[in-house]
């Protein structure tokens, strides 16, 4: 699809919204605002993400340095054409990854199963959000793994928010 403007250009998140130009792949707007208002309220710098999209382009435009991991080829040189400035891009199985560092918060919104994923989110961030945690199918065996965490969000709407568990925090 052959947009006039380049996404990266696009500032406002409603911009962003308006000119996503695939049906699919995109992160809830209420989602995102959950999202958003976590990585304000904690001054959070950088993102580990499992799942590139319109999440990508609104992380990058909040000016998050993002590590975005995607399973598909043909739909992550997509999202690599929108040129943005902040992202190191990765291809990766669902199964292996070699990252480095540890993130402001982690984006869990690959292809199912999810379990690796969040196994990275957990070695690499303090903060975890998992997209469409509602949703059974999505989030088997993720809860197990998130025992010494606390959910942050009020449970209405798909993306769930964790933080890790600190008693000095």
């Amino acid at each position: 699809m052959e947009l006039n403007i380049s996404l990266s250009q696009l500032k406002t998140d409603n911009e962003v919204y308006k000119n996503w130009p695939f049906r699919t792949r995109y992160l809830r707007r209420e989602c995102w605002d959950a999202m958003k208002k976590i990585i304000l309220e904690h001054n959070i710098t950088s993102a580990l993400e499992f799942g590139s999209g319109l999440s990508t382009i609104l992380m990058n435009n909040l000016g998050l340095d993002i590590v975005s991991c995607e399973t598909d080829p043909v739909y992550l040189r997509k999202i690599k054409s929108f040129n943005l400035a902040n992202v190191d891009f990765r291809l990766w199985d669902n199964n292996e990854v070699e990252i480095e560092g540890y993130f402001g918060i982690a984006l869990v919104d690959g292809i199912i199963p999810r379990t690796r994923q969040l196994h990275y989110a957990q070695l690499h961030s303090r903060y975890i959000a998992i997209d469409d945690f509602n949703d059974f199918n999505s989030n088997e065996g993720l809860e197990p793994m998130l025992s010494k965490y606390t959910r942050l969000d009020d449970g209405k709407n798909k993306l769930a928010i964790f933080r890790r568990f600190n008693s000095g925090t």
